[in-house]
């Protein structure tokens, strides 16, 4: 049985809305971001800078929007026109919290650098392309090797070192996993998710196996633990919280989700609550609890109110991922089931 309708649109706007709530606390430590999700909020707060209104989402979900976009109209995964449309988003001034090896990457794709050179290079090795591939989860649920494949060369576009690439395709593994499986079996999920990440970069796949060993940990130990992963022993993160480097936000993700793997609200609280890079584990979060729970899942509020500058908001983001759904199962009525 395909995944309904109705988990398409509650990865893409259950993403709008993780990484519209953590916004305005992105880069906080973990006392003051635990404050702005708990209770969990029934609306957006203003970034503190006072430029942006309430449910203003990030480069997190507008470089997302533009996959998804591309998909949409080119009916396949054609990496070539998802660079194009990164291009804009710097070109017009319309990007929101721009990652400079992205942004490096952008310089390079508009000085005429083909896609599949223009990536930042290792040891560079942010989240910019872990935060962006849920809709390749959800157009590739049902084909794993062409899933990566995709995943890998999403990220190639801005992030080249292997660790994105291995970031990227955990991120949309677990999307594809989650959304078309009406149960998650951990084991199962780690398996899978591991196993298409695993060619790309075998260190990073072994740690997402160890995911149960921290499941049944203290939660504060395991955060930490998680908080250090992929670092020499020596070195030590500056960011407070879960920084942008791609190990540990992916592995955060991933441990909230299995931690509550049917409480939307609870997953996106707890990545955000950890401090750190709040928008973009906010993100991945909400884009894969959503893809398993459903738009029911996703506060009607939140949802309704996401925003990019007074634009791109809750209308468009749900007909694109409506669209999507429908071209991918052309022939099963969109009724959710």
């Amino acid at each position: 049985m395909p995944p309904s309708i109705d988990r398409f649109t509650g990865c893409i706007l259950g993403q709008a809305v993780g990484d519209a709530l953590g916004f305005p606390a992105e880069g906080w430590p973990a006392e003051q971001t635990a404050a702005v999700v708990t209770p969990f909020p029934d609306h957006f707060t203003s970034h503190p800078c006072g430029l942006f209104p309430p449910g203003q989402y990030t480069d997190d979900t507008q470089m997302m929007r533009a996959i998804l976009t591309s998909l949409v109209e080119q009916g396949q995964v054609n990496s070539g026109d998802i660079a194009a449309r990164f291009v804009p988003l710097w070109q017009d001034g319309e990007i929101v919290g721009r990652g400079g090896a992205t942004t490096e990457a952008v310089l390079r794709l508009m000085a005429g650098v083909p896609w599949r050179a223009s990536g930042t290079p290792a040891p560079r090795a942010g989240n910019g392309s872990a935060m962006r591939t849920a809709p390749l989860g959800l157009w590739l649920y049902d084909d794993s090797a062409a899933l990566a494949q995709a995943a890998a060369d999403v990220s190639r576009i801005t992030h080249a070192d292997p660790r994105c690439l291995a970031g990227a395709v955990a991120i949309s593994a677990a999307v594809a996993y989650a959304a078309s499986h009406d149960a998650i079996d951990a084991g199962t999920f780690i398996g899978f998710v591991a196993g298409l990440a695993r060619p790309y970069h075998a260190g990073f796949a072994t740690l997402i196996e160890r995911l149960p060993h921290w499941l049944e940990m203290d939660e504060s130990a395991a955060v930490q633990k998680i908080r250090l992963a992929g670092l020499p022993p020596e070195q030590r993160s500056d960011w407070p919280g879960i920084s942008p480097f791609v190990v540990p936000t992916v592995l955060v993700c991933l441990y909230a989700f299995l931690r509550t793997p049917a409480d939307y609200c609870e997953a996106v609280r707890f990545v955000i609550a950890q401090g750190g890079d709040v928008d973009t584990t906010g993100a991945i979060m909400g884009a894969i609890s959503g893809a398993f729970n459903s738009i029911g899942a996703v506060p009607e509020s939140l949802a309704r109110a996401v925003t990019d500058q007074g634009r791109h908001g809750y209308e468009e983001l749900r007909a694109l991922a409506e669209s999507l759904w429908t071209l991918k199962h052309p022939t099963l009525p969109t009724e959710p089931r």
